[in-house]
């Protein structure tokens, strides 16, 4: 079977964004090393907002900014995760631009787990992946992390 340029890119944004989300529970484990809105060497940083919205289908939206160095020689991905009353979600994985300049980000997904309005903790994360010669991820590298209080509330 021949397999296409475009369906190997969509393999691998598909992959590296699985990677992210499978990836985000490390993260959360060293965000208490790392203090709010982490700007690491080379000027990467990210950070998310204070507000996540969920809509009434459960809908969940995440937002924040982000900069990372325009060095990166790997793929650089951001995206965040939502903890409440003990569910914990991951919210998308896009892939960041990185050019030094600060960007926004937002994610917009519908969770398997219901989210309700009212306090929770939310983290972003700026992940790097680099490849080897068979363009497989090899490990990732965690460029900036900010985790926080956040509060859900309804649009």
């Amino acid at each position: 079977m021949m397999i296409t340029a475009g369906r190997t890119a969509v393999a691998l944004s598909a992959g590296c964004a699985g990677l992210l989300l499978a990836l985000a529970p490390v993260a959360a484990a060293q965000a208490h090393t790392l203090p709010r809105g982490d700007v690491r060497a080379g000027g990467d940083r990210v950070s998310m907002d204070s507000t996540v919205w969920v809509a009434e289908d459960g809908t969940l939206t995440l937002s924040g900014t982000y900069q990372c160095s325009a060095d990166h020689v790997g793929t650089v991905l951001v995206g965040g995760n939502v903890a409440q009353a003990g569910r914990h979600s991951s919210i998308g994985g896009t892939v960041a631009t990185c050019d030094g300049r600060t960007h926004t980000w937002r994610s917009t997904e519908k969770p398997y787990i219901t989210f309700v309005p009212g306090p929770a903790s939310g983290d972003a994360t700026l992940l790097e992946l680099r490849y080897d010669d068979d363009l497989i991820p090899v490990l990732p590298n965690i460029l900036a992390h900010d985790a926080h209080d956040v509060v859900i509330q309804g649009v």
